[in-house]
């Protein structure tokens, strides 16, 4: 397998930039997911690194090979569709074979490798079938088997799982990180699903907009996202956003603003000049705590309002109003109270994100002063 280096990738329909200057290093062996809603260029860029689509600017190398004008049959990748891109008409054995047929393999190896491939995804009492027959995790696993069997530099996969229902996802998630993990592939996989960014993605690239808003480990993006975008996208409930202002209070600084006031640690004071200065408050539903007994690292918020309660089985979802705001808590499944009750709420505050009114971008202290963290 080898290493796959996006460099300064830009690609334009029209007037809409789909790509927009983006660079990308995803190591030999790496998962790397492309995250991202509807239209922010995620499998534009796939195409571009396929040979699909060409660069308008920028490059594309493939284990140090320069491939940005190279056809797609020469750039050693492999695909898995998001609608399979079986052959109906050809058996389970010919759809697999067919790759290994156009580079001119002897039979005998065609056959051991679609047999090996067949086996290693737990298909090959199916190989005499057409795909027709086939459930829809059947048919993926076809098309996994013909793109492993290719022993490819790079797999790309574009929303291979779109079309499962939810408890086959689940476990064609685990099959492709177990395949991958065994085959130590280097994988670009293109997804909206944050659940499939997370769980399998070794590091994920968050697009929006045609830009990468983050690229960082998925523990790096939940626990830090760098701007308020991948806040919010990327988190089930996502994060909470509160507008206010950072003020000085003496020798500390608090958070006020939406009827709420935070005393934030003395670390954030020296960010605060004589006048207050714009920012949104995030914190994530986990560290928000409900009721009168609270962390040691939390501090209070203010009185809450229970809104509505979401019972998820392992957990619940309570939504609460806190000044003129209405924010999402977790807690745990055996926690309860009725819509209206009233309660301290208070906020681990170690555990806070700060954004820049005006960029959205996180902010950081270096020396007691906030600076942008690079996007």
């Amino acid at each position: 397998m080898s290493d796959l280096t996006v460099e300064r990738a830009s690609k334009a329909f029209g007037s809409t930039a789909a790509v927009d200057d983006v660079s990308l290093e995803v190591h030999d062996g790496d998962f790397a997911v492309l995250l991202g809603p509807s239209g922010c260029g995620k499998t534009t860029l796939l195409r571009l690194v396929a040979g699909f689509e060409h660069v308008d600017r920028g490059r594309i190398l493939i284990d140090g090979k320069d491939v940005t004008s190279a056809k797609p049959g020469e750039r050693d990748v492999a695909m898995v569709f998001q609608g399979y891109a079986l052959y109906p008409h050809m058996t389970v054995f010919d759809n697999i074979a067919f790759g290994l047929r156009s580079i001119g393999l002897p039979k005998q190896e065609i056959a051991e490798r679609v047999e090996r491939v067949a086996a290693s995804v737990e298909i090959e009492g199916l190989l005499g079938r057409r795909p027709g027959t086939l459930s829809g995790g059947q048919r993926q696993r076809v098309a996994l088997a013909r793109a492993i069997s290719r022993e490819p530099k790079v797999f790309l996969m574009d929303e291979p799982l779109s079309n499962l229902d939810t408890q086959l996802r689940a476990s064609m998630r685990i099959e492709i990180k177990r395949l991958q993990n065994e085959l130590g592939a280097t994988v670009l996989y293109v997804t909206h699903d944050q659940v499939e960014a997370m769980t399998m993605g070794t590091m994920v690239a968050v697009l929006h907009d045609g830009r990468v808003a983050q690229v960082g480990t998925p523990d790096e993006i939940y626990e830090r996202p760098r701007t308020q975008f991948v806040a919010t996208f990327v988190g089930s409930p996502p994060m909470n956003l509160l507008k206010g202002t950072l003020q000085r209070d003496g020798s500390s600084c608090r958070f006020e603003g939406s009827g709420i006031q935070v005393a934030l640690p003395e670390r954030w004071a020296g960010a605060v000049g004589a006048e207050p200065r714009p920012v949104s408050l995030g914190v994530r539903p986990e560290d928000l705590h409900l009721g009168a007994v609270r962390p040691a690292a939390s501090v209070p918020m203010g009185v809450c309002c229970v809104e509505v309660t979401e019972q998820m089985g392992h957990e619940t979802v309570v939504h609460v109003s806190v000044g003129t705001s209405l924010l999402a808590a977790r807690v745990r499944n055996t926690w309860q109270a009725a819509p209206g009750a009233e309660m301290p709420v208070s906020v681990d505050v170690e555990r806070i994100q700060l954004y820049e009114a005006e960029t959205g971008r996180a902010l950081s202290v270096e020396d007691l002063q906030l600076s942008p963290v690079p996007a």
